[in-house]
């Protein structure tokens, strides 16, 4: 694979850096095809890809030309760098100061600071809100905070007399696609797109490690809490090796399981899982960090 990414990278730069002036084109098309040609017939014989497959096709943008194919009409299952091509259509369509709005709406009616009615987090499609990954985004901690301050200092209100929702009606229900695998459902590679995203949409598993083979290691922890949800934990320890355990669960479910294996040891590992109902998410622990902060609400959370 270590070839195969040098030859892609060295096709890449190519394809962008060589002269490309009119008079010299044919010739750039030539080494193109060269280059091109080489790489195909190194994919198709390396024997790390024996019991895999690989597709090119490499085309002229300016001429509409085929410099090169290799099996460009087979499916194939798209890598992850293909975010690169729909971060570009991002981009093309969005523009690069597009930005997402999370709306906080309520209704009913406020009096003697009491809202007799129901408080709503709209969301957008915001990747970013209360990511712990982007550094110029508020952590979950200060998203919540956020909010209470603006219920209690701007709306003006010190108790809901109604529930809390979480709204993510601006997208689709449909969080993932019905042909993905379903033991790529429950990781966190696999949480999916939704109308309001919290956290990435992941959760945390703290296992507690036993020094003992065929042991089994304790869950201690999921963090962020996920409300209503309930897993099984069937993983065990093994002799050497990493985090090898995985999560299944469903869009909207409320129970799953957790298998595979954990190294021995007497420390923590961490397993990382997607949230089932990411908006259900985002309304629970707003409506906790209300009732932290001295603001009580008498329904629950939807």
């Amino acid at each position: 694979m270590t070839k195969f990414y040098l030859l892609f990278y060295f096709l890449f730069f190519s394809f962008y850096l060589l002269p490309s002036s009119l008079n010299a084109q044919s010739d750039f098309t030539n080494i193109q095809k060269q280059i091109a040609d080489d790489a195909a017939v190194q994919l198709a014989g390396d024997t790390s890809l024996q019991f895999g497959d690989a597709g090119i096709i490499l085309q002229d943008l300016l001429t509409g030309e085929i410099i090169c194919r290799l099996n460009d009409k087979k499916s194939l299952i798209p890598a992850s760098n293909m975010k690169i091509i729909t971060t570009s259509v991002g981009l093309a369509i969005l523009g690069g100061d597009y930005r997402f709005k999370t709306e906080l709406q309520y209704d009913g009616t406020i009096k003697d600071s009491v809202l007799h009615g129901n408080i709503y987090l709209k969301g957008y499609g915001d990747p970013t809100l209360a990511s712990p990954t982007f550094d110029s985004t508020l952590m979950m901690p200060k998203v919540l905070d956020s909010l209470v301050f603006i219920i209690k200092n701007t709306l003006q209100i010190n108790k809901i007399e109604g529930k809390i929702i979480g709204d993510a009606s601006a997208w689709s229900e449909e969080t993932t696609v019905p042909t993905w695998l379903f033991g790529d459902i429950g990781q966190y590679y696999g949480a999916g797109p939704c109308g309001l995203s919290f956290n990435e949409n992941q959760f945390k598993l703290s296992f507690l490690q036993q020094p003992d083979v065929g042991a089994n290691p304790i869950l201690t922890e999921i963090s962020p809490f996920v409300p209503d949800f309930q897993l099984q934990n069937s993983v065990t320890t093994v002799a050497g090796g990493g985090e090898n355990a995985y999560i299944y669960s469903m869009p909207y479910g409320n129970n799953g399981f957790v298998n595979g294996t954990l190294p021995v040891g007497n420390g923590y590992q961490y397993v990382y899982g997607s949230l089932p109902d990411p908006a259900l998410f985002a309304a629970w622990h707003l409506r906790n960090a209300l009732i932290q902060q001295n603001i009580p609400v008498t329904d629950s959370v939807t």
